[in-house]
């Protein structure tokens, strides 16, 4: 995780803050049918709702199997299933202030899975679907404009404290240095 380093009066004392972000909660999947012509039966989507824990969030899909650093947009820091859907806790990096802007505005915070799983033709509420009966990993979840299978952000769970905790840690330390020098002067 990158840090900051924020420089107080004395050279040697610096702060090192890990980035803040917005943690948001979100459903990742749903069970049921998709938009896509994929079927995620209960029983697939409860079995995978741990290894969601940690993959990470991007802007929009891609084609490419490897993933540009510039297009990181979170993590997932805890996932679990909850009735008929994934849900999870997403961190949001503070390194795309537009998502985070769109997220907050609710204008965006549509999220899409992409993953590799074994799947099987088969007729579902009177359709023929890619059934999942598996996720062997999960790649990504992604915020994309139009989910296909439930994923969306429900809610804003923490703003972003960095600078507002900065800033007691620095007038902490302000208030020590003082008492320190006061007591080493006597006065």
């Amino acid at each position: 995780m990158a840090t900051r380093t924020l420089q107080i009066s004395h050279p040697s004392e610096a702060l090192t803050l890990q980035p803040g972000g917005l943690v948001l909660e979100a459903t990742l999947l749903r069970a049921g049918p998709s938009l896509n012509g994929t079927y995620y039966p209960i029983s697939t989507i409860q079995q995978a709702a741990p290894h969601f824990r940690g993959v990470r969030c991007y802007l929009d899909h891609s084609a490419d199997a490897v993933r540009s650093v510039t297009e990181i947009a979170g993590a997932i820091e805890s996932a679990w299933f909850d009735g008929d859907r994934i849900r999870g806790r997403i961190r949001l990096s503070e390194a795309h202030p537009a998502l985070t802007t769109l997220v907050r505005e609710g204008l965006a915070g549509e999220l899409s899975i992409t993953a590799a799983g074994v799947t099987r033709l088969a007729e579902r509420e009177g359709r023929l679907f890619r059934v999942v009966e598996s996720l062997t990993e999960i790649q990504s979840v992604d915020f994309v404009t139009a989910a296909a299978a439930g994923g969306r952000v429900e809610r804003i769970l923490q703003e972003s404290r960095i600078w507002d905790d900065a800033l007691e840690e620095l007038q902490q330390i302000q208030q020590e240095r003082d008492l320190t020098w006061a007591l080493l002067l006597g006065t």
